[in-house]
């Protein structure tokens, strides 16, 4: 499922999983290292796609804009808020 940033935030602030209801939206550096650390190879278990997923780290000139990145390939952009890409909740 993708949403736009504003409702990526509120899915994981509200979400309960696991036994866990302290879920959050990853910073875009966490979302970086979580490549660095090999995320991609637990795509299958894990559900994850090819695709830009939201960081809740704002570009900093632009307050309508946040930071994306593809976990299969680390690439970082940013784009409007308002845009809709994949959401991957941590803790």
């Amino acid at each position: 499922t993708t949403r736009n940033w504003e409702t990526a935030i509120t899915y994981c602030d509200g979400l309960s999983y696991g036994g866990y209801s302290d879920w959050r939206l990853p910073t875009q550096k966490e979302l970086t290292m979580a490549y660095i650390d090999g995320i991609w190879g637990q795509k299958t278990p894990l559900g994850l796609a090819a695709s830009y997923y939201w960081s809740s780290s704002t570009e900093s000139d632009s307050a309508t804009y946040a930071w994306i990145v593809s976990l299969n390939n680390s690439f970082v952009a940013t784009n409007a808020k308002t845009s809709a890409y994949r959401v991957a909740c941590v803790r």
